[in-house]
């Protein structure tokens, strides 16, 4: 990448990145915390449920793990986009001034208070922990991180809708823009191993069957979050595709007044617009063309380890 390039995504300081600046200092502080005070809740207080170790396992690295997979795909996707076009909007947008980081604490303080007091205890009638204050405590710190990795998200995503909004358009190498659904995809995918590990505990009988809806409830305002680019490079895709179809109707209609109809079987210039409006009609809207695969892949695994854990608990039911 060249200097003007780099110039472009960085600023004014093309040899000190967005990422060394701005997120990753602080988000490797507060995933450190975050695992640290994770496991000194396990540490203290032994295993949290008994019988689900490996989900509290899970618990403990999957925020960090979804803060990082953000974190890179948005900074090589931004990067891909800049390469293609190169008067992408810089990526320090992205960075947040005092007063955000301020608005932003205050804004996750209040959630994670409001969690605690109301949502707790309808969702976890009995305490994790043997101390109330502790319990508590450990919930306010989840909810806190919950809410600046749903912040990342949502910030992420918009800026991202507005690369989507100003980023030069061309039919022929739409291909381009499956970038813009990479994130989703990642997190998506994410999400569906998620599904799968408390899917195969549920049908183990390990855990309250709650547990699916509540990891719905999650995930579900991230997932819309890293949808806004997508939906606005499919709107941008289809209105330049019907623009594109109209004029090539309005084309072959003149070469059809144009030539004698013993002659419209074997106009080139006829057959070259139609393979052109063919196509154009063979393009989609919606940039997951590079990711389908993937995205049945992993929906065929929720199911699949449902059966895996019935299978399991019947085997287990008559060798016991």
């Amino acid at each position: 990448m060249d200097s003007s390039q780099s110039q472009l995504i960085y600023g004014n300081a093309p040899s000190v990145s967005w990422f060394e600046t701005l997120p990753i200092t602080p988000w490797r502080l507060f995933i450190a915390v975050f695992i640290l005070c994770e496991m000194s809740f396990l540490v203290s207080t032994g295993s949290i449920i008994k019988g689900t170790g490996h989900l509290w396992v899970v618990a403990v690295t999957s925020p960090p793990s979804v803060v990082l997979m953000l974190l890179n795909s948005a900074k090589r996707v931004h990067a891909e986009l800049v390469s293609f076009d190169g008067g992408v909007r810089p990526f320090e947008e992205m960075k947040l001034n005092r007063t955000g980081v301020a608005l932003e604490t205050l804004g996750a303080s209040i959630y994670s208070l409001m969690f605690v007091l109301f949502l707790v205890p309808l969702l976890f009638p009995a305490k994790l922990f043997p101390d109330a204050a502790l319990s508590n405590f450990w919930f306010f710190f989840q909810s806190f991180f919950g809410f600046f990795v749903l912040s990342l998200a949502v910030r992420l995503g918009w800026f991202q809708r507005k690369v989507a909004t100003g980023i030069r358009l061309s039919l022929i190498e739409s291909r381009t823009y499956t970038s813009f659904s990479e994130m989703f995809v990642k997190l998506i995918t994410f999400f569906l191993m998620m599904t799968s590990i408390i899917v195969l505990a549920v049908a183990m009988a390990e855990v309250n069957i709650l547990l699916l809806p509540l990891n719905v409830l999650i995930f579900s305002p991230l997932i819309v979050a890293t949808l806004l680019p997508v939906f606005k490079i499919a709107d941008r895709v289809r209105a330049a595709k019907d623009h594109e179809l109209i004029e090539i109707a309005r084309l072959l209609s003149e070469e059809v007044r144009r030539t004698v109809s013993e002659e419209i079987s074997v106009n080139p210039r006829l057959l070259e617009l139609h393979n052109y409006q063919e196509l154009v009609l063979g393009i989609w809207e919606w940039p997951f063309s590079a990711h389908v695969k993937q995205l049945i892949l992993f929906g065929l695994m929720p199911p699949l380890f449902w059966v895996i854990g019935a299978i399991a608990e019947i085997v287990l039911e008559r060798t016991i």
